[in-house]
């Protein structure tokens, strides 16, 4: 069995749909898990990494960039083995800080995420000076001012 992420975008804000699926032949795929919708979460995630704990848990982080009820950021997720087409995230609002091209791996028991970041400033500004903007036009003020500051890559150790 193999598994495979894809996204479906959708025009309004907060309504990229992640999918985790399944295949024996690389061709037709099926929900992980028939219990469970395909779609895992709606939000607006568009890149994910993720991985298994020893335990066979799922953990991940889900790169918000467009955007939900949460907020703009990025959005941590977890899985259990018995249940892994049921994605929880860990915290009601998005965190501000931005995981971009996020991969996950597993070192013994513990494990690890690198990805593109931006070591100078939050991705969303949610206490700036624009915050009285409508909400998409604060968006595009933030989108705007962290395209313009230098972005590294980091590892981060998750804590699960």
């Amino acid at each position: 069995m193999s598994s495979y992420n894809g996204n479906h975008y959708s025009t309004e804000l907060g309504t990229l749909s992640l999918y985790l699926n399944k295949t024996t032949d690389g061709v037709n795929f099926e929900p992980i898990q028939a219990e469970y919708p395909a779609t895992v979460t709606n939000s607006g995630g568009s890149e994910i990494g993720w991985m298994f704990d020893l335990d066979g848990n799922i953990w991940g982080v889900i790169r918000n960039e467009d955007g939900d009820a949460s907020g703009w950021g990025s959005r941590i997720f977890h899985a259990d083995a018995a249940t892994p087409g049921k994605w929880e995230f860990t915290q009601d609002e998005s965190a501000v800080d931005i995981y971009e091209s996020p991969r996950m791996f597993r070192f013994g028991n513990e494990l690890y995420l690198v990805a593109r970041t931006d070591p100078k400033g939050h991705f969303w500004n949610k206490d700036a000076p624009q915050s009285n903007l409508p909400r998409w036009a604060d968006h595009y003020v933030d989108l705007a001012l962290y395209s313009l500051r230098p972005h590294s890559t980091a590892i981060w150790h998750m804590n699960t």
